[in-house]
Formats: C-alpha cells, sequence, structure tokens
C-alpha cells in the first residue's frame, strides 16, 4: 500500500472527549465543547484553570439556552443565525475572510464554531482574572464578530455579562499546587502580586520583604524567578540593606545556571548607600563571585550579616610610658596650683576648665611655663601660654569646617563613617545648634570640594561615603 502523508496525522484534542467521563456530559454538554479544538497557550494546560474554564463555559451555554426559550427561540438558532452573518459578512468584506477563514479552522469547520470559541474565550477571562492571570485582549475574543452587522455583544455578550456573576460559586479556590503550576506556565503573573506588595513600601519594608518572600516559593518552578527577586531588590532599595543584598543575591543564584547569563550590577546609587566602606563592598563582590561559580546559596546568604563586620584593633598599653605621662601630668597639675593661689576668683574661673582638662588626660604632655619672681608676672604666663598645644587639622587645605563640623566629622571616623540620628541629634545640641542646620553646614562646606553632598540619610543612621572621607582628609 503506497504511503499516505495523513497516516501520522494527529487529529487536535477537543475538550468535549476530555471530559466525557470526568465531569459525567451529556451529549449536548460534549456537542458544545467539541464545537473547536483547546487553544494552545499555556494558561489552559494548568488542569485547575481549563477544567474551571470548562465548567464555567458550559454553564453560561445552559444559561443562554434558558435565556432564548424564554424569549421563543433556542440557543442553537441564535448561534446558527451568527455564523450566516460571518459568512456573509466575509464575502462582502474579502479583507477579513483569511481572519475569519483562520478561527474557523481553528475551531474545526463546524457551524457556530467561531461563537462557541468566543463564548469560551470569555469565560477563560473570567478563570483567568479570578487566578490573577493576564487577561487576553478583547479582540482576540471577539475580532471580526464585532464588525458584522449583527454584533456578538448584542446577541450574546450583554446576556453573558449580566449572569456571570451568579456563577462565581464555580470558579476554584487557589492553594499552593494551583500557584505554582499557574506561575510555570504564565512566567509573568507574579508581576501583579509584586505591584500589590511595593505599595508597602516605604512604610513597611518588613511586610514587602516577608510578602516577597512567600512570592518567591510560588515561583520555585519558574523560569523567571531571577528577574522577580532582581526587581525585588530594586524595589526595595536602602530601606533593609540585608535584605536587599539577600534578594540579589537570589537573583545572581537563580540566574546563574543559563550559559549566557549576564547579570546586572547594582546602581551605583544603590551600591553608595550599601557600602559606605570599601572593605563592605569588596566582601560582597566576593560572595557574589562565589553565586556565580554556582556555590550554593544558603551558606552564603548566612553570611550577608558579615560584609558589615568591623574588626576591632588590638590596643596594647605601654605601661612605662603611661608611668611617666602620670608623673609629669602631676608636676603640671601641682604648677597651676600654685598659680591659682595667686590669682582672683575671676581668673579663677577662666583656668579652672583647663585644669579640669590636664586632669581627664593623663597622657597629654604638658610644657611647663616659665614662672617670674612676681605674682603679676606668673599670671601674665598664665594668661598668655596653651596649656596643650593645637592640633593640626586632618582635613585638606582650603577646606574650612566650623569647630562644631569638625568634630562631627571626627565621631564619624570613630564610628566607621555612620552615626545614628539620634546621637548627630544629640551632639547638635550640646554645640548649641541643630541637626540639620549642622548636617546641611558641613555639605555646603565640603560639596565644591566633593561636587556631592558628604553625609547621606541612610534610615535612621547619617553615613559618609568612605572614598568622600578620604578625599577630604589629608
Amino acid at each position: 500500500m503506497a504511503y499516505s502523508y495523513y497516516q501520522n496525522f494527529v487529529r487536535p484534542s477537543l475538550l468535549g472527549e476530555q471530559y466525557q467521563a470526568q465531569l459525567e456530559l451529556t451529549a449536548k454538554e460534549a456537542n458544545w465543547l467539541n464545537k473547536f479544538t483547546v487553544p494552545s497557550h499555556a494558561f489552559l494546560k494548568v488542569e485547575v484553570a481549563r477544567k474551571a474554564s470548562v465548567q464555567l463555559y458550559l454553564a453560561v451555554l445552559h444559561e443562554l439556552e434558558a435565556q432564548f426559550k424564554k424569549a421563543g427561540s433556542t440557543l442553537q438558532k441564535e448561534v446558527k443565525k451568527m455564523d450566516l452573518d460571518i459568512h456573509s459578512y466575509t464575502r462582502r468584506d474579502y479583507r477579513n475572510y483569511a481572519t475569519t477563514y483562520a478561527s474557523l479552522y481553528i475551531a474545526g469547520h463546524r457551524v457556530g464554531a467561531v461563537v462557541h470559541f468566543t463564548i469560551f474565550g470569555r469565560c477563560e477571562n473570567v478563570v483567568r482574572a479570578h487566578l490573577g492571570a493576564s487577561l487576553l485582549a478583547e479582540d482576540a475574543l471577539v475580532g471580526h464578530l464585532s464588525a458584522t452587522p449583527d454584533s456578538f455583544a448584542g446577541r450574546f455578550g450583554d446576556a453573558i455579562a449580566a449572569f456571570l456573576p451568579t456563577l462565581a460559586h464555580l470558579l476554584p479556590a487557589l492553594d499552593e499546587e494551583t500557584e505554582l503550576s499557574l506561575n510555570q506556565y504564565d512566567t509573568t503573573r507574579w508581576k501583579l502580586r509584586f505591584e500589590q506588595l511595593s505599595e508597602r513600601l516605604p512604610a513597611d519594608p518588613a511586610g514587602f520583604t516577608a510578602g516577597m518572600h512567600a512570592l518567591g516559593q510560588q515561583n520555585a518552578r519558574n523560569s523567571a524567578l531571577a528577574l522577580l527577586y532582581r526587581e525585588a531588590a530594586w524595589r526595595l532599595g536602602d530601606l533593609d540593606r540585608e535584605a536587599t543584598i539577600g534578594f540579589y543575591f537570589r537573583y545572581l543564584h537563580h540566574g546563574a545556571g543559563p550559559y549566557n547569563f549576564k547579570p546586572k550590577p547594582l546602581p551605583k546609587r544603590l551600591q553608595k548607600k550599601l557600602f559606605p566602606l570599601q572593605q563592605h563592598f569588596e566582601r560582597f563582590e566576593e560572595m557574589a563571585q562565589q553565586l556565580l561559580r554556582r556555590a550554593d546559596l544558603a551558606p552564603v546568604l548566612a553570611h550577608i550579616p558579615d560584609i558589615y563586620y568591623q574588626e576591632r584593633r588590638k590596643i596594647e598599653l605601654n605601661m612605662g610610658a603611661v608611668q611617666a605621662a602620670r608623673q609629669q601630668h602631676t608636676g603640671t597639675v601641682n604648677l597651676l596650683n600654685s598659680y591659682l593661689q595667686d590669682v582672683s576668683e575671676p581668673e579663677k574661673a577662666v583656668l579652672a576648665p583647663a585644669l579640669t582638662t590636664a586632669k581627664a588626660r593623663p597622657t597629654a604632655a604638658a610644657a611647663a611655663p616659665q614662672v617670674a619672681g612676681r605674682a603679676g608676672t606668673r599670671r601674665k604666663a598664665v594668661g598668655s601660654t596653651s596649656l596643650t598645644a593645637a592640633p593640626a587639622s586632618i582635613f585638606v587645605a582650603g577646606l574650612r569646617p566650623s569647630a562644631a563640623q569638625e568634630a562631627l566629622l571626627l565621631l564619624f571616623a570613630a564610628h566607621n563613617l555612620a552615626l545614628p540620628q539620634a546621637e548627630v541629634e544629640a551632639f547638635a545640641k550640646a554645640h548649641g545648634t541643630f541637626r540639620n542646620q549642622l548636617i546641611d553646614g558641613l555639605n555646603d562646606a565640603c560639596y565644591p570640594l566633593l561636587d556631592d553632598v558628604l553625609v547621606e540619610e541612610d534610615g535612621a543612621d547619617y553615613t559618609i561615603y568612605e572614598p568622600h572621607y578620604q578625599k577630604i582628609t589629608v
């Protein structure tokens, strides 16, 4: 027997044949479902979504049939009228013939196939909306039917829209397996939930983070999971730096599989806020490279706090030097006491802070002044001689911060270039100024040199970018 090309042809699947036994369909219901072949898009590959669309479609047709009977007609007659209108219209307008023919071909050339196919699409869209999936476009649902003299909306669409809300009980409940399956086939479904979670920012970063972790679990089978985590890192920003880094590391981990993966680095603006010190950024980069080399994710996530670990310097005291300084300091204090015996009460009030300073700094070397023979000469020597040498400025030439500003910069340096706002507030009050006034004045003084702000607000803290600090210091 000669070989026939059609021997290997597989007839497209029909929904009536699939669900005849499972849903115990009547012959009429099976025929309604067999009017068209199953659409090939991914949403209907999910069993829950396909079954719900089938059940809603059958319920809608039963409602339409009951409505047409009350009006003295039948569903079959109304579908046939619409079908005749389609053929009549396409014969008059050749430009739409290709579109109509394609729809009839997909639907299997059956009488009324396009009408039934369009009704099924309306029902599928209701299920899509309920399950949080992207909707079919209106043009895809109606297409050339809207151009016929007797429109689909007038004969079927308006009636369907009226009683669809009464059929909401047929819609399935969402469980974890359904979420996983839907997200596997609809790779952009997560975006709707992502935007809803983003509305919590900036007020509730913890809520956003928890919601994103749950959303990530529901997209475990999604090929676009890496993109989800990258967008989470971008959106959270500097509101929670460890959570942001965690989302970025998940992006690298889930994206490192494809051979052509080219990860996007964190934006420069965000890098400055997340890593105030160069050593912080270097540790982050080392962990990122581990993930790109396909390292396990869990150990890297567990060590994120280590990025900000600050090694403490070990201080060793030279007890001999301390004892020598103590003896020298004792002589200085005794000398000052002898001066105070010869001065008036107002002069004592002026000299008392100096004496207190000398006692508070036992390691400072005090230069003994030359003492004249007369009391008046001794008072003049004390008034004109500094007890401790003024320290040289650590800032570059041309930069003239005020005393309070310079003291604040030194305080930043002592705390790894990061201070809580409450501590800066207390510091400003102690120096007789306001916090914002102090910060703004310091930024204004440094701006000509940096062409950028020096002190930045970072949540509940103030931070200084380390390269900026190095640029303004000697």
